[in-house]
């Protein structure tokens, strides 16, 4: 992963470009710090399917110790003044 600064990034997007097409990631920084990534399309994160640990979950839960601790609902008029 090779580092550019945002000018060199400006002035040379089509090379850049041509060698993420290439396969290779190359990341944008601004003042020493990183703002942007150009990665090739195809090496998109795969899609996370949920509910692939819901067993564990679940597992987890009963082993808690009585109830699990719920938040106290506020209401409406806390929401609006806290100190009514």
């Amino acid at each position: 992963m090779q580092t550019v600064n945002i000018h060199e990034a400006n002035t040379s997007l089509s090379r850049l470009l041509a060698r993420v097409a290439a396969g290779e990631d190359i990341v944008i920084v601004k003042a020493g710090k990183a703002i942007a990534r150009l990665v090739p399309v195809g090496s998109e994160r795969p899609e996370r399917t949920l509910g692939i640990d819901k067993d564990r979950v679940r597992a987890c839960l009963g082993a808690w110790p009585g109830k699990i601790p719920r938040p106290k609902q506020l209401r409406i008029h806390e929401l609006r003044d806290p100190f009514a």
